[in-house]
């Protein structure tokens, strides 16, 4: 037996929505048009800055992409990004919360409790209202045993 089928599994999301997935792009691949065209100038300071912000947006942009599921299990939580899977034990769970910007898709910020004065954060992108509902409610569940 596997370590992620130890315990009931509660809640697994395995893709996003391709359209929600592609509206929380458009605001970066705009922003991009910016820095590029510094690139486009001559000397030294805009090149370097362009250079940066395309830095900065193209990390935002792979953040975004970097994820394979989440699966919410009754004693821990699984994030599967492309390169690596994080476990969290259900009482490190400091905080989980959704939100959404105007006319774009929802997004979960799971939070754990103080480390060493550190907080880790993780966020998933590109999720419908539902989504994001049942993963931050399955999250904070202390009742196990309620059906959504």
């Amino acid at each position: 037996m596997s370590q992620e089928n130890s315990s009931k599994l509660l809640y697994r999301l395995d893709s996003r929505n391709k359209i929600t997935l592609l509206i929380s792009f458009a605001p970066i691949l705009l922003l991009l048009v910016f820095p590029t065209s510094f690139l486009l100038f001559d000397g030294g300071a805009k090149l370097a800055m362009g250079a940066v912000l395309a830095a900065i947006l193209l990390y935002n942009l792979f953040e975004k992409l970097n994820f394979r599921y989440i699966a919410i299990y009754e004693d821990k939580i699984i994030i599967a990004k492309l390169f690596t899977k994080t476990q969290i034990a259900r009482d490190e769970v400091s905080s989980c919360h959704f939100k959404s910007f105007p006319f774009m898709p929802y997004k979960v910020d799971i939070i754990t409790k103080k480390e060493r004065h550190k907080r880790k954060f993780y966020s998933i992108d590109a999720l419908k209202l539902n989504q994001s509902k049942k993963i931050c409610l399955l999250v904070l569940s202390t009742d196990l045993h309620y059906n959504i």
